[in-house]
């Protein structure tokens, strides 16, 4: 109960563990993310598996160099049958922590009779950057089978990354567009898998966001990064279709719940949803019932936001019906109003070719709308902070729209709360990473508003120092 320092925390921890912990203080001294590298080596003929691990911080203002971090790194082995190995030879666990203490260390594990696949930074034993190069069909192995619940995660997020990577050079190069079968069938394995918690197999099927995959790119690739997921929710949708229905479908709940089990169903049931939606009418007819026959916000929500998202028949319909329902608590008003803004096909027109005239139709609407205040802070982040931030595709649209409607609600916002309008600038400021098409709307957005008299040196700080 009492306010104590880092190093007082630390000392606890030591007298109670009887571990010097003195290099392990660097954490707390030293800047940066570390970086593991990971280098294997099978040698059959003495049935050893060995492990080089390297750590490199790169260097941070006022420190040039780092010393070694004391990096704990939880390992596992595991066969092609997906069997647990022992890694140590006096005991019975299968799984062990090594101590990278050391510029580069080697570990060496004996008795391994066949190459295994090696699961490493079980349950994230430390916030590092990981180098490790494996194949494609390896890292589908461990998505499908690891034991360790964030190895599994962490699997999936990697192949699922490097095959988006991997799409988004074929829409460049016009070619065609696949999705390997050991994919989808890894994706299956975790959706069928009985044994799994519900939370985690949700997360496993989660994509890895546009703005992830964009940081991974030297110039971000909006409209190629948003295709290239779009392929593969609809190949899995398309692939996994009778797994997705029962999983939809197991877990149903007649009666709400707040247990960690009941959220988890849930989870996994609106992840289902969110799929099935890829196959057009069957999804919309699920999610309008859902919508209205839900007894919880999270149900409810799910629901909306996937008819509203598929631009399906019944989106004006669910819109009206959910403002109807909810006009009268302001929390809820601004996820109605996040949804629209955040709709990925805001800017389409069947019957239109004039884009930008319909976007402009609609999000006038919206901020024209009785409910929305310009002046009240959590408004205008759900609907002009979420349309920025959370709509790649369309706020950053090659017609620059939608860096002329933020240029001109942060000119209006500026002299009403001048910290809010600071905020919203950020996705301007990040103009650098774009395309010269993108990179020239953006920079004569922050031109004009840094040329404005009376901008505040809230947003002026930030424009000035992007600008340089």
């Amino acid at each position: 109960g009492q306010a104590v320092t880092t190093e007082e925390f630390v000392s606890a921890m030591e007298d109670a563990s009887k571990v010097d912990l003195t290099q392990f203080r660097r954490w707390y001294k030293q800047a940066g993310t570390p970086e593991i590298t990971v280098k294997e080596h099978y040698d059959a003929s003495k049935q050893t598996y060995s492990l080089e691990l390297s750590q490199l911080t790169s260097a941070t203002p006022g420190q040039e160099e780092k010393l070694p971090f004391h990096i704990p790194v939880k390992i596992g082995l595991t066969n092609k049958n997906s069997a647990s190995l022992l890694v140590q030879e006096d005991s019975t666990e299968d799984s062990v922590v090594l101590n990278l203490v050391k510029d580069k260390q080697h570990f060496e594990f004996k008795n391994i009779n066949e190459k295994p696949v090696l699961s490493i930074l079980q349950g994230y034993s430390a916030p590092v950057k990981l180098n490790f190069k494996r194949e494609d069909e390896e890292l589908a192995f461990c998505m499908a089978h690891e034991k360790d619940d964030f190895s599994r995660w962490e699997a999936g997020q990697q192949l699922s990354s490097r095959l988006i990577l991997s799409l988004i050079e074929s829409i460049k190069s016009g070619g065609e567009l696949t999705l390997p079968d050991y994919y989808i069938d890894a994706c299956q394995k975790i959706l069928t898998n009985q044994t799994l918690d519900k939370a985690l197999i949700a997360r496993a099927i989660t994509l890895p966001s546009a703005m992830y995959i964009g940081e991974m790119l030297p110039v971000i690739e909006v409209d190629a990064i948003h295709q290239a997921r779009e392929f593969i929710y609809a190949q899995l949708a398309k692939a996994l279709k009778s797994d997705l229905l029962q999983v939809y479908s197991d877990n149903a709940q007649t009666k709400y719940s707040l247990s960690p089990t009941a959220m988890g169903e849930r989870f996994l049931r609106n992840q289902a949803l969110s799929y099935l939606m890829y196959l057009g009418a069957q999804g919309e007819t699920l999610a309008k019932h859902l919508f209205q026959s839900a007894d919880n916000m999270t149900d409810q929500m799910a629901a909306f936001r996937s008819l509203v998202h598929h631009e399906t028949v019944s989106s004006e319909e669910v819109i009206a019906q959910f403002y109807q329902q909810w006009q009268k608590d302001n929390l809820v008003m601004d996820k109605w109003f996040t949804v629209q803004a955040t709709a990925p096909y805001l800017l389409r027109d069947a019957s239109d070719t004039s884009t930008t005239t319909l976007v402009t139709t609609r999000i006038d609407q919206l901020f024209k709308h009785d409910d929305f205040d310009i002046k009240n802070p959590n408004r205008v982040r759900a609907l002009l902070g979420a349309f920025c931030s959370a709509n790649p595709l369309c706020f950053h649209d090659s017609s620059g729209f939608g860096y002329q409607l933020l240029g001109q609600y942060i000119e209006t916002i500026n002299s009403i709360n001048p910290q809010i309008a600071s905020r919203l600038c950020v996705p301007l400021t990040r103009w650098k990473r774009y395309d010269d098409v993108r990179q020239k709307l953006m920079k004569s957005q922050l031109q004009r508003l840094i040329a404005l008299p009376t901008l505040s040196n809230d947003v002026t700080e930030l424009v000035e120092k992007s600008l340089k």
